[in-house]
């Protein structure tokens, strides 16, 4: 779909008529989803199809926060021993465990989002659900990661400016940047059973 062609058919939005302003605008739009980027200067609008690369873009980014998490656990793991034994954290079992189930979830969470991808990239026509998904799975990903990572990393993981509040800052970010994870939850329910998402 052209930004013409997208203009053509998109939602006007309401804007301040004293200064150019911008909206957001998520619509279906010819069983694609895009979003509707509108900039009113002048009484003109100019439309950018742009969420599905704005979807992608973020769930890479939260991919990349919990990856961060996963190897901030994994170095702690390595590096840290127990003073009185000399014994490497790693060979807690109950920490082996801890560590494979957080593997466990990057992976799953990089391969929906590679999927959502392929199928984007090959406009196939349920790839929406799986591009609303991404994101949000990215989010929760990185959260829960991040959270297990302060866990494992303990004390050090809560000193100012420690990498790892750094990562689990970054990872509660996904689910208050627009679109919430709530919202890509709820439109991914309902584009799974063909209902309108807005």
């Amino acid at each position: 779909m052209t930004a013409h062609s997208a203009h053509e058919k998109a939602p006007s939005c309401v804007a301040n008529p004293r200064h150019a302003s911008a909206c957001l605008r998520y619509c279906a739009l010819l069983d694609t989803f895009c979003v509707t980027d509108c900039i009113r200067q002048n009484q003109s609008v100019l439309p950018l199809v742009v969420a599905p690369y704005f979807l992608m873009a973020m769930a890479g980014t939260y991919l990349g926060v919990a990856q961060s998490a996963l190897d901030a656990a994994a170095a702690q793991l390595r590096q840290r021993r127990y003073a009185h034994s000399g014994a490497s954290l790693r060979e807690v079992e109950s920490l082996q465990t801890r560590y494979a189930e957080m593997w466990i979830a990057v992976e799953k969470t990089r391969a929906l989002v590679f999927e959502a991808a392929r199928r984007g990239d090959a406009g196939e026509a349920d790839a929406l659900p799986f591009i609303l998904a991404c994101k949000a799975d990215a989010g929760d990903t990185a959260v829960h990661l991040a959270n297990e990572a302060m866990t494992i990393c303990g004390g050090a993981a809560y000193r100012d400016n420690s990498r790892v509040a750094q990562i689990l800052r970054d990872a509660r970010a996904s689910h208050v940047m627009s679109p919430t994870t709530d919202l890509l939850k709820l439109w991914t329910g309902r584009s799974l059973l063909g209902m309108p998402l807005l």
